[in-house]
């Protein structure tokens, strides 16, 4: 059973950008900051969820700035072998 911890990438260029959890086999947790392109200025909207024996193309469809989080939904749901957080 992989755990629901992953690597968070952007989705093209596959530029790393931190960790990424799965809450449910639709959406996943990171931090805003981690959504952040380099310079800061925009977020990165389209990114890939590496969990340890499959991916997850993902789109963020919520955040919050005051308490640095974003919701990645994902496109390519988390199948029965990724074991969730909630």
């Amino acid at each position: 059973m992989t755990l629901a911890a992953g690597r968070l990438s952007a989705a093209g260029p596959g530029q790393h950008l931190g960790s990424v959890f799965a809450v449910t086999r639709h959406l996943a947790l990171t931090s805003l900051h981690c959504l952040r392109d380099s310079r800061g200025a925009s977020m990165i909207s389209r990114v890939r969820c590496a969990w340890q024996h499959e991916t997850s193309d993902a789109t963020v469809q919520a955040w919050d700035e005051s308490i640095d989080w974003g919701c990645p939904a994902l496109t390519d749901r988390a199948d029965n072998s990724v074991r969730l957080l909630a």
